[in-house]
């Protein structure tokens, strides 16, 4: 079986991951289009933490990368609990709409 090497992500998501960590600790950046953050974090050490956002700043952007910038956010937010992220999917608004996440 052949094996991949993946390269890192590039620095340019750090603005991103930034804006991102703000509006969870509500100071949000003025100016830009907030985020709908949707946590599913159950009581208990071992519980699984599901992470959802819906932002169409990252409108251009894949899924993994998505993943990558809310990974990197609640990592600086909650480590404690990033580890037990088992789900981290980032949407746009329109996508969260059509999932019946957003109204």
């Amino acid at each position: 079986m052949p094996i991949h090497k993946m390269s890192q992500r590039p620095d340019s998501i750090t603005p991103l991951v930034d804006d991102l960590k703000s509006e969870w600790l509500e100071a949000p950046v003025e100016g830009q289009e907030a985020p709908d953050i949707f946590l599913f974090e159950p009581e208990g050490q071992f519980q699984p933490v599901h992470v959802y956002v819906a932002w169409d700043r990252w409108s251009a952007l894949d899924q993994e990368t998505r993943s990558e910038i809310i990974m990197r956010a609640y990592e600086q937010v909650d480590e404690a609990k990033a580890v037990r992220v088992t789900l981290a999917m980032g949407l746009t608004k329109a996508e969260a709409r059509a999932k019946g996440m957003l109204e």
